[in-house]
């Protein structure tokens, strides 16, 4: 019995040793499908060629560089990992990196630069069209993302002008209540006020209060 259980275990331990090569082995299959070109690509889909490196998870657990990636336009991109059929699709931002590799000193972004960048008429789409050309998609959502970041500023600043201009009318509003109390007398008409350090409510505003809670 001993010698048969040692044989059964050896057994089940060759067979998940046979499953795993045959997951490898059809994972190694997928992908070298997908570089020839054998696979169908994905609706809007386009080959990644390793300019998002950014790992998912496949169905089997692994995490692995995405096959396939989309353009959200706002500044995220739509990964899949492209090992197996019904994978789940990530989404992620992109951000572009520093580049370290030359020795040359960073220039700031020129003023044209800045005004296309911030404009919403065919120089901006000149733009997005010829960032295209350098073949990197975190490029376009950087540009997207500054964007958008810019008109939300833009809003916040008008809603803040509007709080201010508002603010500065009830000020405004507050120091002419002031000015007529005082070119009224009402502080000299009211002097008797001045030395009671308690003021209890009359019973006629209480009663007031309690008709208007009821």
């Amino acid at each position: 019995m001993a010698q048969y259980a040692q044989k059964v275990a050896e057994a089940e331990q060759k067979i998940e040793q046979l499953k795993q090569i045959n997951q490898q082995q059809a994972q190694d299959n997928w992908q070298l499908r997908a570089r020839l070109g054998l696979l169908s690509v994905p609706d809007g889909f386009e080959r990644n060629e390793g300019r998002v490196t950014t790992a998912v998870l496949t169905g089997g657990g692994r995490m692995v560089v995405p096959e396939w990636i989309r353009s959200v336009g706002n500044g995220q991109v739509e990964l899949l990992a492209g090992w197996e059929p019904g994978e789940p699709t990530y989404v992620a931002e992109l951000f572009l990196w520093p580049n370290y590799t030359e020795n040359t000193i960073t220039e700031t972004a020129a003023p044209w630069f800045l005004a296309i960048l911030t404009s919403w008429d065919g120089g901006f789409h000149t733009l997005v069209e010829e960032a295209r050309r350098l073949n990197n998609p975190a490029t376009i959502a950087e540009i997207y993302h500054y964007q958008h970041l810019k008109d939300e500023c833009t809003k916040l600043t008008c809603e803040l002008n509007c709080i201010s201009d508002a603010l500065a009318s009830i000020r405004n509003q507050l120091d002419g209540c002031h000015f007529r109390m005082e070119w009224a007398q009402l502080p000299l008409l009211l002097q008797h006020l001045k030395d009671q350090n308690s003021f209890a409510p009359s019973v006629a505003n209480i009663n007031r209060r309690r008709r208007n809670t009821c």
